[in-house]
């Protein structure tokens, strides 16, 4: 019985997904859950699409066309500034944070469906935000500066980085919910503090 391996990832620049497809080709002894007799193969394929949506601020993007490889570790690429919502280009470069499903449904010719879903979890906006809210905190640490709130931020860095850890423990538990509501959480903390040096 054919079984999709498929993993979930971005790009070095967060400007991309990028879905691998390692479910390679039947083999008796090696791979007998592949592409091709006795389990379904790719000239079987009717259709296959890929629908993505960010679970974090219920975005649904626009359903594109996926296609499968039989070659172990073939990447599916998919720039985020491609895709579209309601037809209307996104024209956004860069990822935004979120949780993202990718749910691929594909249709053989005996009308059988296979159906794969992956979770990717970004955080690169937030990420940069605590960077530099660290640097901050770094530079207040090296003052002389006894009046500037120093033990505030500290504080503050404190909580932001635990923030960050349960969103990341709580994805890998598959705790959705949880972890969008401490992503929205965060986010609502990074926009209410000052990351001005004293």
């Amino acid at each position: 019985m054919l079984v999709l391996r498929l993993t979930s990832s971005s790009d070095a620049n967060k400007e991309s997904f990028v879905i691998t497809e390692s479910t390679g080709t039947y083999d008796v002894i090696t791979n007998d859950t592949g592409w091709g007799t006795p389990n379904v193969d790719l000239t079987n394929i009717v259709s296959s699409e890929l629908k993505i949506t960010n679970n974090t601020n219920n975005t649904v993007y626009d359903t594109i066309p996926y296609i499968h490889s039989n070659v172990v570790g073939n990447s599916f690429i998919i720039n985020y500034s491609s895709l579209s919502i309601n037809s209307v280009p996104i024209n956004i470069k860069v990822i935004q944070d979120g949780i993202y499903c990718f749910e691929i449904i594909t249709v053989m010719d005996d009308n059988s469906i296979l159906n794969r879903t992956l979770k990717y979890l970004t955080l690169y906006n937030l990420e940069c935000k605590i960077k530099k809210l660290s640097l901050e905190a770094i530079d207040m640490i090296d003052s002389c500066c006894d009046d500037c709130g120093q033990s505030e931020k500290l504080k503050a860095l404190f909580k932001v980085f635990v923030l960050y850890k349960l969103i990341r423990n709580a994805f890998q538990c598959g705790n959705i919910d949880i972890a969008n509501k401490l992503i929205n959480h965060l986010t609502l903390l990074l926009e209410s503090l000052s990351c001005k040096n004293c």
